[in-house]
Protein backbone atom coordinates (compact mmCIF):
# COMPACT_ATOMS: atom_id res chain seq x y z
CA UNK A 1 0.00 0.00 0.00
CA UNK A 2 2.81 1.99 0.14
CA UNK A 3 1.93 3.50 -3.14
CA UNK A 4 -0.75 5.40 -2.13
CA UNK A 5 1.68 7.82 -0.01
CA UNK A 6 4.98 8.27 -2.31
CA UNK A 7 5.29 11.23 -4.13
CA UNK A 8 7.56 11.03 -7.28
CA UNK A 9 8.44 14.59 -6.90
CA UNK A 10 10.29 14.46 -3.08
CA UNK A 11 10.34 10.77 -2.53
CA UNK A 12 12.72 8.15 -3.16
CA UNK A 13 10.66 4.94 -5.15
CA UNK A 14 10.24 1.09 -4.01
CA UNK A 15 10.21 -1.71 -6.42
CA UNK A 16 8.25 -4.32 -4.96
CA UNK A 17 9.21 -8.22 -5.96
CA UNK A 18 6.55 -10.68 -5.17
CA UNK A 19 8.14 -14.12 -4.41
CA UNK A 20 6.18 -17.08 -5.62
CA UNK A 21 7.06 -20.36 -5.32
CA UNK A 22 3.58 -21.96 -4.68
CA UNK A 23 4.28 -23.54 -0.80
CA UNK A 24 4.42 -22.81 2.63
CA UNK A 25 5.61 -25.99 5.58
CA UNK A 26 2.85 -27.69 4.88
CA UNK A 27 0.19 -25.40 2.91
CA UNK A 28 0.00 -23.83 -0.67
CA UNK A 29 0.21 -20.41 -0.71
CA UNK A 30 -2.85 -18.20 -1.80
CA UNK A 31 -1.07 -15.58 -4.36
CA UNK A 32 0.73 -18.95 -5.87
CA UNK A 33 -2.61 -20.37 -6.83
CA UNK A 34 -4.19 -17.38 -8.47
CA UNK A 35 -3.56 -17.08 -12.46
CA UNK A 36 -1.45 -13.99 -14.15
CA UNK A 37 -4.71 -12.71 -15.32
CA UNK A 38 -6.06 -12.61 -11.95
CA UNK A 39 -3.21 -11.52 -9.93
CA UNK A 40 -2.09 -8.74 -12.81
CA UNK A 41 -6.36 -7.46 -12.27
CA UNK A 42 -5.40 -7.57 -8.37
CA UNK A 43 -2.06 -5.75 -8.56
CA UNK A 44 -3.21 -2.69 -11.39
CA UNK A 45 -6.23 -2.87 -9.17
CA UNK A 46 -4.35 -1.82 -6.23
CA UNK A 47 -2.30 0.87 -8.31
CA UNK A 48 0.68 -0.93 -9.63
CA UNK A 49 2.30 -2.59 -13.15
CA UNK A 50 3.06 -6.27 -13.26
CA UNK A 51 6.18 -7.56 -14.69
CA UNK A 52 5.58 -11.23 -14.61
CA UNK A 53 9.39 -13.19 -14.32
CA UNK A 54 8.81 -17.01 -14.52
CA UNK A 55 10.62 -20.44 -15.54
CA UNK A 56 12.78 -22.91 -14.07
CA UNK A 57 15.90 -22.60 -15.97
CA UNK A 58 18.62 -20.91 -13.95
CA UNK A 59 20.31 -20.53 -17.37
CA UNK A 60 17.35 -18.57 -18.84
CA UNK A 61 16.03 -16.76 -15.57
CA UNK A 62 18.93 -14.59 -14.45
CA UNK A 63 19.16 -12.96 -18.08
CA UNK A 64 15.22 -12.60 -18.22
CA UNK A 65 15.35 -11.22 -14.34
CA UNK A 66 18.18 -8.87 -15.81
CA UNK A 67 16.37 -7.48 -18.38
CA UNK A 68 13.57 -7.06 -16.44
CA UNK A 69 15.23 -4.99 -13.80
CA UNK A 70 16.53 -3.03 -16.33
CA UNK A 71 13.32 -1.77 -17.78
CA UNK A 72 11.48 -1.38 -14.80
CA UNK A 73 14.37 0.72 -13.24
CA UNK A 74 13.94 2.63 -16.52
CA UNK A 75 10.05 3.23 -16.22
CA UNK A 76 10.68 4.23 -12.66
CA UNK A 77 12.90 6.88 -13.72
CA UNK A 78 10.69 8.18 -16.16
CA UNK A 79 7.48 8.35 -13.31
CA UNK A 80 10.25 10.50 -11.58
CA UNK A 81 11.36 12.64 -14.37
CA UNK A 82 7.83 13.28 -15.48
CA UNK A 83 6.39 14.28 -12.63
CA UNK A 84 9.44 16.21 -11.30
CA UNK A 85 8.10 18.80 -14.29
CA UNK A 86 5.24 20.27 -12.10
CA UNK A 87 5.32 20.66 -8.29
CA UNK A 88 5.10 18.18 -6.15
CA UNK A 89 1.74 19.57 -4.81
CA UNK A 90 0.18 18.41 -8.67
CA UNK A 91 1.29 15.08 -8.37
CA UNK A 92 -1.30 12.02 -8.94
CA UNK A 93 -0.72 8.52 -8.17
CA UNK A 94 0.98 7.02 -10.82
CA UNK A 95 1.52 3.29 -11.27
CA UNK A 96 4.81 1.74 -10.23
CA UNK A 97 6.12 -1.11 -11.49
CA UNK A 98 6.06 -4.69 -9.17
CA UNK A 99 7.77 -7.81 -10.37
CA UNK A 100 5.97 -10.86 -9.63
CA UNK A 101 8.67 -13.80 -9.52
CA UNK A 102 7.15 -17.47 -9.91
CA UNK A 103 9.78 -20.09 -9.46
CA UNK A 104 9.66 -23.64 -8.11
CA UNK A 105 9.61 -24.37 -3.98
CA UNK A 106 12.84 -25.93 -3.30
CA UNK A 107 14.73 -24.76 -7.04
CA UNK A 108 17.66 -26.57 -7.54
CA UNK A 109 17.29 -29.00 -4.87
CA UNK A 110 16.39 -32.90 -4.30
CA UNK A 111 13.66 -34.34 -6.53
CA UNK A 112 12.33 -36.80 -4.65
CA UNK A 113 12.69 -38.05 -1.31
CA UNK A 114 11.75 -41.39 0.58
CA UNK A 115 9.43 -41.91 -3.18
CA UNK A 116 7.69 -38.20 -2.36
CA UNK A 117 8.19 -35.65 -4.73
CA UNK A 118 10.52 -32.57 -2.84
CA UNK A 119 10.90 -29.99 -5.62
CA UNK A 120 8.20 -27.95 -6.37
CA UNK A 121 6.44 -29.04 -2.95
CA UNK A 122 5.49 -28.35 0.52
CA UNK A 123 8.70 -30.65 1.54
CA UNK A 124 10.99 -28.51 -0.03
CA UNK A 125 10.16 -25.68 2.70
CA UNK A 126 12.03 -26.85 5.44
CA UNK A 127 15.08 -30.23 5.45
CA UNK A 128 14.41 -32.47 2.44
CA UNK A 129 16.84 -34.84 3.83
CA UNK A 130 16.63 -35.61 7.52
CA UNK A 131 20.31 -35.76 8.80
CA UNK A 132 20.96 -35.04 12.33
CA UNK A 133 24.06 -35.81 15.18
CA UNK A 134 21.70 -38.68 16.10
CA UNK A 135 20.74 -39.80 12.69
CA UNK A 136 23.53 -39.84 10.13
CA UNK A 137 22.22 -42.72 7.96
CA UNK A 138 21.59 -40.23 4.94
CA UNK A 139 24.68 -38.31 5.71
CA UNK A 140 26.01 -39.49 1.86
CA UNK A 141 22.72 -38.57 0.50
CA UNK A 142 23.20 -34.60 1.92
CA UNK A 143 26.52 -34.76 0.99
CA UNK A 144 26.06 -35.28 -2.71
CA UNK A 145 23.47 -33.04 -3.20
CA UNK A 146 25.23 -30.26 -1.21
CA UNK A 147 28.31 -31.16 -3.77
CA UNK A 148 25.87 -30.75 -6.78
CA UNK A 149 26.32 -26.81 -6.33
CA UNK A 150 30.05 -27.32 -7.61
CA UNK A 151 31.45 -25.42 -3.83
CA UNK A 152 35.30 -25.83 -5.96
CA UNK A 153 34.18 -23.49 -8.18
CA UNK A 154 34.02 -21.20 -5.33
CA UNK A 155 36.24 -21.36 -2.57
CA UNK A 156 39.50 -23.05 -2.66
CA UNK A 157 40.85 -26.00 -0.36
CA UNK A 158 40.82 -23.21 2.51
CA UNK A 159 37.53 -22.52 2.39
CA UNK A 160 38.29 -19.40 1.02
CA UNK A 161 36.26 -17.40 -1.86
CA UNK A 162 38.22 -17.80 -4.81
CA UNK A 163 40.14 -14.69 -6.28
CA UNK A 164 37.52 -14.63 -9.80
CA UNK A 165 34.74 -14.53 -7.14
CA UNK A 166 36.24 -11.54 -5.88
CA UNK A 167 37.06 -10.03 -8.63
CA UNK A 168 33.22 -9.43 -9.71
CA UNK A 169 31.99 -8.46 -6.23
CA UNK A 170 31.12 -5.08 -5.48
CA UNK A 171 34.11 -3.24 -3.84
CA UNK A 172 34.33 0.75 -1.74
CA UNK A 173 31.36 2.86 -1.95
CA UNK A 174 29.86 -0.38 -4.47
CA UNK A 175 28.68 -2.22 -1.63
CA UNK A 176 24.99 -2.11 -0.51
CA UNK A 177 26.85 -1.79 3.32
CA UNK A 178 28.17 1.73 2.44
CA UNK A 179 24.68 3.06 0.85
CA UNK A 180 23.86 6.07 2.68
CA UNK A 181 20.67 5.29 1.89
CA UNK A 182 20.87 1.90 3.48
CA UNK A 183 23.06 2.90 6.74
CA UNK A 184 22.29 6.52 7.85
CA UNK A 185 25.28 6.16 9.90
CA UNK A 186 27.18 7.16 7.34
CA UNK A 187 25.57 10.68 7.05
CA UNK A 188 22.89 11.29 9.49
CA UNK A 189 21.34 14.31 9.64
CA UNK A 190 21.11 16.62 12.45
CA UNK A 191 17.51 17.60 14.53
CA UNK A 192 16.87 20.83 14.90
CA UNK A 193 15.27 20.58 18.18
CA UNK A 194 13.17 23.31 19.73
CA UNK A 195 13.15 25.01 22.83
CA UNK A 196 10.29 22.37 24.79
CA UNK A 197 10.50 25.32 27.90
CA UNK A 198 7.93 27.14 25.56
CA UNK A 199 5.28 24.87 25.77
CA UNK A 200 5.84 23.68 29.41
CA UNK A 201 2.57 24.08 31.34
CA UNK A 202 2.63 26.66 34.39
CA UNK A 203 1.62 24.21 37.46
CA UNK A 204 2.69 26.90 39.76
CA UNK A 205 -1.09 27.47 41.03
CA UNK A 206 -3.08 24.11 41.26
CA UNK A 207 -6.13 24.26 38.83
CA UNK A 208 -5.08 27.81 37.42
CA UNK A 209 -4.31 26.42 33.76
CA UNK A 210 -6.18 23.47 32.31
CA UNK A 211 -4.60 21.32 29.35
CA UNK A 212 -4.32 18.35 27.67
CA UNK A 213 -0.90 16.38 27.56
CA UNK A 214 -0.88 15.12 24.47
CA UNK A 215 -2.43 18.94 22.38
CA UNK A 216 0.50 20.14 24.42
CA UNK A 217 2.96 17.16 22.42
CA UNK A 218 1.11 18.04 19.64
CA UNK A 219 2.33 21.52 19.36
CA UNK A 220 6.05 20.74 20.21
CA UNK A 221 5.78 17.98 17.35
CA UNK A 222 4.55 20.85 15.17
CA UNK A 223 7.18 23.24 16.15
CA UNK A 224 10.20 20.02 15.30
CA UNK A 225 8.83 19.68 11.89
CA UNK A 226 8.86 23.28 11.37
CA UNK A 227 12.68 23.26 11.89
CA UNK A 228 13.34 19.96 10.58
CA UNK A 229 11.15 20.10 7.04
CA UNK A 230 12.91 17.29 5.14
CA UNK A 231 14.39 15.23 7.77
CA UNK A 232 11.47 14.41 10.41
CA UNK A 233 7.96 12.63 9.96
CA UNK A 234 5.43 10.81 11.92
CA UNK A 235 3.76 7.91 11.16
CA UNK A 236 0.75 5.84 12.61
CA UNK A 237 -1.88 3.73 11.57
CA UNK A 238 -5.25 6.58 11.24
CA UNK A 239 -4.97 7.50 15.05
CA UNK A 240 -3.14 10.77 14.88
CA UNK A 241 -6.01 12.87 15.78
CA UNK A 242 -7.79 9.89 18.71
CA UNK A 243 -3.88 10.48 19.70
CA UNK A 244 -4.89 14.05 20.37
CA UNK A 245 -1.66 14.99 18.23
CA UNK A 246 -3.89 17.05 15.57
CA UNK A 247 -1.85 19.87 16.54
CA UNK A 248 0.67 18.93 14.46
CA UNK A 249 -1.52 19.87 11.47
CA UNK A 250 -1.46 23.46 11.95
CA UNK A 251 2.02 22.92 9.88
CA UNK A 252 1.57 20.17 7.18
CA UNK A 253 -0.41 17.67 6.32
CA UNK A 254 -1.15 14.27 5.65
CA UNK A 255 0.54 13.01 2.55
CA UNK A 256 -1.62 10.83 0.27
CA UNK A 257 -1.35 10.29 -3.82
CA UNK A 258 -4.52 9.21 -4.31
CA UNK A 259 -7.87 11.12 -5.05
CA UNK A 260 -8.51 13.26 -2.37
CA UNK A 261 -12.42 15.02 -1.51
CA UNK A 262 -13.92 17.75 0.13
CA UNK A 263 -14.80 16.22 2.96
CA UNK A 264 -11.15 15.10 3.42
CA UNK A 265 -9.26 16.36 6.62
CA UNK A 266 -5.85 17.44 6.32
CA UNK A 267 -5.08 15.26 2.87
CA UNK A 268 -2.51 16.70 0.91
CA UNK A 269 -0.03 15.07 -1.84
CA UNK A 270 2.91 16.98 0.54
CA UNK A 271 2.92 16.14 4.03
CA UNK A 272 5.13 15.26 6.99
CA UNK A 273 2.52 12.77 8.23
CA UNK A 274 1.98 9.15 7.09
CA UNK A 275 -0.81 7.84 8.70
CA UNK A 276 -3.39 7.02 5.85
CA UNK A 277 -3.13 3.37 6.33
CA UNK A 278 -4.33 1.13 9.43
CA UNK A 279 -1.30 -0.81 10.27
CA UNK A 280 0.59 -0.71 13.21
CA UNK A 281 2.78 -2.82 11.60
CA UNK A 282 3.18 -1.25 8.19
CA UNK A 283 3.54 2.13 9.82
CA UNK A 284 6.28 0.88 11.65
CA UNK A 285 7.62 -0.38 8.68
CA UNK A 286 8.18 3.15 7.00
CA UNK A 287 9.63 4.22 10.41
CA UNK A 288 11.53 1.87 10.33
CA UNK A 289 12.88 2.50 6.61
CA UNK A 290 13.11 6.19 7.13
CA UNK A 291 15.17 6.07 9.77
CA UNK A 292 17.87 3.86 8.33
CA UNK A 293 18.35 6.17 5.81
CA UNK A 294 19.72 8.59 8.54
CA UNK A 295 16.43 10.65 9.46
CA UNK A 296 14.21 10.98 12.02
CA UNK A 297 10.87 9.96 12.86
CA UNK A 298 8.22 8.59 15.64
CA UNK A 299 5.12 6.42 15.81
CA UNK A 300 2.12 6.80 18.70
CA UNK A 301 0.64 3.70 18.78
CA UNK A 302 -1.45 1.76 21.25
CA UNK A 303 0.32 -0.25 24.20
CA UNK A 304 -0.84 -3.24 22.55
CA UNK A 305 0.02 -3.28 19.29
CA UNK A 306 3.49 -1.50 20.77
CA UNK A 307 4.02 -5.26 22.29
CA UNK A 308 3.39 -6.93 18.98
CA UNK A 309 6.15 -4.47 17.40
CA UNK A 310 8.84 -5.39 19.91
CA UNK A 311 11.25 -8.31 18.41
CA UNK A 312 11.08 -11.25 21.33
Amino acid sequence: MSNNFINPVNDGAILPILHLNGAKIANPTILARKSDEDLKKYFEGMGWKPYFVEGDDPENMHPLMAETLDNVITEIQSIQQEARQKSAEEVKMPHWPVIIFRTPKGWSGPETWDKEQVAGTFRAHQVPIPVDAEHMEYAKDLEEWLKSYDPEELFDENGKIIDSIKEISPKGNQRMSVNPITNGGLDPKSLDMPDWRKHAVDTSTHGAHIDQDMMVLGDFIADIMENNPTNFRAFGPDETKSNRLNNMFKVTNRQWVEPRELSDEWQSAVGRVIDGQLSEHQAEGFLEGYVLTGRHGFLPAMKHSCGSLIPC
